[in-house]
């Protein structure tokens, strides 16, 4: 059958239930598995019962810091003595230069990456992991999170499911996959309201659970998600669950369903993901019919970030931008908070990001919306600052997040 007649007829399939059709297979995550052994295995992959979409986030440690060369550490040092000074008192203020008396400041950086824009992870045989982005860059990583650690499924076009350990991988590859693939479960969407608004799109409750086959346990009860239709938050900070046959009761005893409950994940084209805390959770409400989301050719080509910074006192500079002596391509994320949602936004979101002077920044999306974000590396006294590589110039112009007024993007 001719491919353009075949995606005709996968397009018009829809899901009913819980039922999964090849139409709905765009977003999960597909590729092969190979092992140390030379074995391979091939379908769509789940890290454990986590991360199995292209927009989820691949979370390590970077090894290096390629852009530190650049850097003027002495005034970076006096730079975060200087903030540092102005919000602590005499003792904070002595023991702070005690403990960092003739040292350099301490710089570390975590490796974020949504699946979507790996072409592959290797794992040598010293199980040195390295992340391969779209393009060729090749990062090393180490640690941090269990996406370098977490045992992996593999679902095949056919046959029962394959559990990886992850100390018999030699690598992974990512691909899209063929579109008459049945993916193993109906990804979850859904409507949530928290105190300080809604948010829609595709669904991580607790950090985990995020396809229908992913189970809401507590007390009694152990229930497929894809048979739910809303949760919502009661008086006695546990859950009240309606199901989609409509019967109703409360359930508690979990992390899934009180207090431990670790945030309820949103992932949206508009702003990326939002992590709203179970403290600002009020309610959800599943929604069906919306696909997996976007497909691994549908992410935009990366590209270095690009655009003007204009000084806290008036000065300008154009050129390729490297963000907190991290973030320097459209794919990197920007990660920041607001009264307890935590953003994650990728670059090629931001139109623009204002210093607020405060530890926060007013950051406004390429779609208008405006998010003043605070407690994070990227928006506080623990920002490094950044580089401006200027046209003509041989090397680039560090700048002080304090000198640092307003970012704008090239888009």
């Amino acid at each position: 059958m001719p491919r353009v007649l075949l995606l005709t007829i996968l397009v018009g399939l829809t899901i009913t239930g819980n039922h999964v059709t090849a139409a709905e297979n765009q977003g999960f995550i597909y590729g092969t598995v190979t092992l140390q052994d030379g074995d391979t295995h091939t379908g769509f992959i789940r890290w454990e019962d986590e991360e199995a979409f292209w927009d989820d986030l691949f979370h390590s440690r970077q090894n290096e810091l390629p852009w530190v060369e650049y850097v003027d550490m002495a005034e970076l040092q006096a730079e975060r003595r200087r903030l540092y000074f102005e919000t602590h008192g005499m003792f904070d203020r002595v023991m702070w230069t005690l403990n960092n008396k003739g040292n350099d400041p301490h710089l570390s950086r975590l490796f974020i990456c949504r699946f979507g824009d790996l072409d592959g992870i290797e794992i040598d045989a010293k199980e040195n992991v390295t992340a391969i982005i779209r393009g060729g860059e090749r990062v090393p990583v180490h640690g941090y999170s269990n996406d370098v650690s977490s045992d992996l499924m593999v679902h095949p076009a056919e046959g029962e499911p394959v559990e990886v350990d992850w100390d018999d991988l030699s690598g992974i590859e990512f691909s899209e996959a063929p579109i008459d693939a049945v993916p193993y479960a109906q990804r979850l969407y859904g409507k949530v309201e928290s105190t300080e608004g809604v948010y829609e799109g595709f669904i991580q409750w607790d950090q985990s659970e995020c396809t229908s086959i992913d189970v809401l346990d507590g007390n009694d009860h152990e229930i497929p998600m894809g048979d739910i239709r809303s949760i919502t938050k009661n008086r006695k900070n546990n859950s009240d669950i309606v199901l989609k046959d409509g019967s109703a009761f409360p359930m508690s005893g979990s992390n899934d369903v009180g207090r431990g409950n670790r945030g309820v994940m949103v992932e949206n084209p508009e702003w990326g993901r939002v992590t709203v805390a179970w403290k600002r959770f009020v309610s959800i409400t599943f929604v069906e019919g919306k696909g997996s989301g976007g497909g691994r050719d549908e992410f935009p080509a990366i590209a270095p970030l690009k655009g003007t910074v204009a000084g806290a006192d008036g000065e300008t500079w154009t050129g390729r931008i490297v963000y907190d002596l991290d973030e320097a391509w459209t794919r990197d994320l920007f990660n920041g908070s607001l009264r307890d949602l935590d953003f994650d936004i990728p670059f090629y979101l931001i139109n623009s990001i204002e210093n607020l002077g405060d530890e926060s920044c007013r950051v406004i999306l390429t779609s208008g919306r405006t998010l003043d974000l605070g407690n994070s590396q990227d928006t506080g006294q623990k920002h490094a600052g950044l580089l401006v590589f200027e046209e003509g110039m041989e090397t680039p112009t560090f700048i002080p997040r304090s000198k640092v007024g307003v970012i704008t993007f090239d888009q």
